[in-house]
């Protein structure tokens, strides 16, 4: 017996899977564009200009939105202060009121990544206790062990 709700929750991701694929292929073709006209610019100034010489340059992910480092001290600062149990998204909602006004959704899912990557860091060091493992996800449970 096919699950029908199954079946169509999976087309629905397939479709959307490849709607993004096409998305980012059209903004690939378009930078190898823009890429091929610096190219092409940089020869009418130098001729002989050896492109095997330049080295891609990192692009920096990061929310300027917040100083080096902030997100991780607002953590830091709402551990120490629990009293009790607290869920990533608890965390999460601290941080993006920091900045309320200012973040987009794309800029909010950033930031729960970002929680959760502080999270994971110190209960790696001990400092905190995961006590629902969910993945990285929002509904992890977490407490000081002190």
């Amino acid at each position: 017996m096919t699950q029908l709700h199954v079946v169509s929750s999976l087309v629905k991701k397939h479709s959307e899977l490849q709607g993004s694929i096409t998305q980012a292929e059209n903004q690939l073709h378009q930078l190898r564009n823009t890429l091929k006209a610096v190219e092409v610019s940089i020869n009418l100034f130098e001729p002989e200009y050896k492109f095997s010489t330049i080295h891609a340059k990192r692009t920096n992910n990061r929310l300027t939105q917040f100083r080096r480092g902030e997100i991780s001290q607002i953590v830091g600062e709402f551990v120490r202060l629990a009293a009790d149990e607290f869920l990533t998204t608890d965390v999460t909602q601290v941080v993006i009121e920091k900045k309320e006004g200012l973040l987009t959704e794309k800029d909010k899912q950033k930031v729960r990544d970002n929680v959760f990557k502080c999270l994971r860091g110190l209960a790696d060091k001990g400092i905190i206790q995961e006590l629902s493992q969910t993945g990285k996800g929002s509904t992890n449970l977490w407490r000081s062990p002190y």
